[in-house]
């Protein structure tokens, strides 16, 4: 006898009926996800400006490339970006004040866009992520 397969998260019909013969790994709880809810858990909101991003469960509150892309400031209102110091990695900020532009090596670093408090940090394999403090 066939019973329903239904979502885990709404109890939405996922896709027709499972059977006995079917394989054992329909039993899984991934396997028992509408495409709905697994779009929806596969997602989250951009620190700034919300829209639905690819999840990243490494950098919660990240920021999208839209909005790491606006004008970073720091706390005296100085442009502010982030790089990495060499191909090796690292991370230094280049800050322009009073029209001299100055480097400074760092771990992580606090700025700001559109008044919201942010954080570059150095990723996994290289390269700057930003994201919502």
């Amino acid at each position: 006898m066939a019973s329903v397969l239904t979502c885990i998260y709404c109890n939405e019909d996922i896709n027709g009926y499972k059977t006995s013969n079917e394989s054992f790994f329909n039993d899984r709880e991934e396997d028992q996800i509408c495409e709905k809810c697994d779009i929806k858990l596969n997602m989250q909101n951009c620190g700034i400006c919300n829209i639905n991003i690819q999840k990243n469960d490494r950098y919660d509150n990240l920021i999208c490339e839209m909005c790491s892309k606006l004008e970073k400031v720091d706390e005296h209102n100085n442009v502010i970006d982030f790089h990495n110091v060499d191909w090796y990695g690292g991370l230094q900020s280049s800050t322009k004040i009073n029209n001299t532009i100055v480097i400074n090596k760092l771990t992580d670093g606090l700025f700001f866009i559109n008044g919201i408090k942010c954080r570059a940090l150095e990723h996994r394999f290289g390269g700057v992520v930003y994201i919502r403090v």
